[in-house]
């Protein structure tokens, strides 16, 4: 395992679902739950 920082962790996770989002092509949130 690599040592990350927790943000950068967390920006792998999130960055790509935000980004969805704002381009508005689908509900990506749901993919995650």
């Amino acid at each position: 395992m690599l040592r990350l920082p927790l943000w950068v962790v967390i920006f792998i996770t999130y960055f790509p679902a935000v980004f969805a989002m704002s381009r508005g092509d689908h509900a990506p949130l749901k993919e995650f739950t």
